[in-house]
């Protein structure tokens, strides 16, 4: 998508408004090759490149001027393995998706206390080891 698309300004905003940056190409990402030509495009290009998951950076590092935005919010597949107690999920899944999943299953992620951000953006997705069994 570029500046000329239609639904390019909806495209570029992010959650925090005080990153009002204008990127000279979105990538809306199906998956893992998407993201992969999109980096060597910038590479080869040399821009500067920004990657979206949720949107929600506080410092706007989802965002770039004039450079390329790789928005991996189209990337919301989840898989839960209730047996081993793990979750799979793209990079695109917010809290709010992965807490809908693995509710399914009466187990819970933790997590940060808002719904709205990307879940690889956050801190506590990496560090996070605590699975729950639903109280019954």
């Amino acid at each position: 998508m570029t500046p000329a698309s239609e639904q390019y300004d909806q495209a570029r905003s992010i959650w925090n408004a005080a990153h009002d940056a204008r990127p000279a190409l979105i990538i809306r990402c199906a998956g893992v090759s998407d993201v992969v030509r999109g980096v060597e495009f910038a590479r080869s290009e040399g821009l500067p490149l920004a990657v979206r998951g949720g949107g929600h950076s506080i410092p706007g590092f989802s965002t770039t001027d004039g450079g390329v935005v790789l928005d991996l919010s189209p990337m919301k597949g989840i898989r839960v393995d209730p047996a081993s107690r793990r979750v799979v999920a793209q990079a695109g899944c917010l809290w709010s998706d992965l807490d809908h999943e693995t509710q399914a299953f009466g187990l819970a992620v933790t997590g940060g206390w808002c719904r709205r951000p990307g879940s690889p953006g956050s801190p506590s997705a990496a560090d996070s080891a605590g699975w729950s069994g639903a109280a019954a």
